[in-house]
């Protein structure tokens, strides 16, 4: 019912729209939802400009950290209601930027494909950026002040990765 894409940066625009594409001939009525850094270092652009909703090939934009907004929307699509305001239409005139939960523990539920002695899994310690005086960065304008993240998740992630026998990526 609902097709996420996380486009970090530009290089993943073209893949993203073939993704696009291959899910609306797939399912045709299937929500498409982008997110992810670039689309949210363009959030004034897409929320003016109806064309970033390539030809009504994408539904909605999320703008921000947004585990909490696409928990509401994947709810919403559940209940056949209405997507959270925070799933922005390209063109709308508005932006709106979503709610986010560090306290997520992110789950690594199928691995299978990676080979285990170079296995790295990612830990997020902290958002944003303890610096955030750059003008060219989308820290803080974009992305939010800087601020440290509960340790459970974490702590989480390293117990699973000595089980796995993994690496560890902190940010």
């Amino acid at each position: 019912a609902v097709v996420g894409l996380s486009v970090m940066y530009r290089d993943q625009v073209e893949p993203a729209l073939a993704a696009s594409i291959v899910a609306r001939k797939l399912w045709p009525d299937v929500l498409i939802v982008w997110g992810g850094a670039h689309v949210s270092a363009l959030r004034d652009e897409i929320a003016n400009e109806r064309r970033y909703a390539c030809a009504a090939l994408i539904d909605a934009f999320v703008f921000g950290y947004a585990e909490r907004t696409w928990v509401d929307l994947l709810d919403a699509v559940a209940r056949r209601t209405q997507p959270p305001t925070e799933a922005v239409k390209a063109g709308s005139g508005v932006w709106r930027t979503a709610f986010d939960d560090g306290a997520v523990t992110p789950l690594f539920d199928d691995l299978s494909s990676f080979e285990p002695g170079r296995l790295t899994l990612p830990s997020q310690c902290s958002r944003g950026c303890s610096y955030g005086q750059c003008l060219f960065c989308t820290y803080p304008a974009i992305e939010g002040r800087w601020r440290v993240l509960p340790i459970e998740p974490i702590r989480a992630v390293v117990h699973d990765a000595v089980r796995r026998g993994a690496a560890i990526s902190f940010k």
